[in-house]
């Protein structure tokens, strides 16, 4: 046998046995990303094909034990310049999820005026969960002078679209008496709101006014474990948008862990 194609043969082998690992261990992102890399993404798709490959990079650091550092920071570079992408296109979810990204960085301090303004213009463009932002900046004085009537105006505009972070820190302006008459009863109205779309600050305000008596309502430990032992499914941290699971199939934007929504 002629010794050259011996080695060719085998160096085809090789190669094939590469392929075929590379194609099982990528495949489900290989599918997944099909869409996005034959046709000429809008601003939003090239927001969503940034989410993809960010929870794929998640999902390789739980599979691959010698995931390094070097590689890590790379791949987050990659995903960051998509995101940037998108949002200089205009996407108002691919703003919110910069700023996602900027609240993950060592240096986090430098950053903060960019992730306002990315935050105020994702919130004017009419996304919830930037409003909710935008809200907690004036709330606290994140970056921006505290300002709890821009707070309150923020958080209504979110409430009005159903984000129960909103409707919570309403709420608690409410209690506190922050830029509004201090308000129990209207405070826990907004609480109640909060809590049964299962938001789980909601529900641990209700616990604690209950428990201690507070907020005009009678102590009440009993009522008060029946808020706490509610299911939620639902924090203040805001994901990544849109959300894929382990296997890159999208899922909710708040994943549910209490699938029984009739205890509320």
């Amino acid at each position: 046998m002629n010794l050259k194609k011996y080695y060719l043969g085998i160096f085809i082998l090789f190669l094939g046995i590469l392929g075929f690992y590379y194609l099982k261990h990528n495949w489900t992102y290989l599918s997944a990303s099909y869409d996005y890399h034959f046709k000429d993404l809008s601003a939003d798709e090239l927001n969503d094909y940034a989410a993809l490959v960010y929870y794929k990079n998640m999902n390789d650091r739980i599979r691959d034990r010698n995931y390094d550092e070097a590689t890590k920071a790379k791949k987050a570079l990659k995903v960051e310049q998509l995101f940037q992408q998108a949002a200089e296109q205009g996407s108002a979810l691919a703003k919110l999820n910069l700023t996602t990204l900027y609240y993950r960085k060592e240096d986090l301090s430098r950053f903060v005026p960019k992730m306002f303004k990315l935050s105020e213009e994702a919130a004017q463009a009419g996304n919830a969960d930037a409003q909710f932002r935008v809200g907690t900046y004036f709330h606290t004085g994140y970056g921006v002078d505290t300002d709890y009537k821009k707070a309150m105006y923020w958080y209504r505009k979110a409430a009005e679209q159903g984000n129960p972070a909103g409707m919570n820190n309403i709420g608690v302006l409410y209690q506190q008496g922050l830029g509004v008459e201090q308000n129990g009863k209207i405070s826990t109205e907004w609480y109640i709101k909060a809590a049964k779309l299962g938001y789980a600050n909601g529900q641990e305000n209700m616990f604690q006014n209950y428990y201690s008596g507070l907020n005009g309502l009678p102590e009440n430990k009993e009522e008060a474990m029946k808020w706490r032992e509610m299911c939620y499914y639902r924090t203040e941290e805001i994901p990544i948008q849109p959300v894929f699971d382990f296997d890159l199939k999208r899922k909710e934007t708040y994943p549910n862990t209490c699938k029984d929504k009739n205890r509320f």
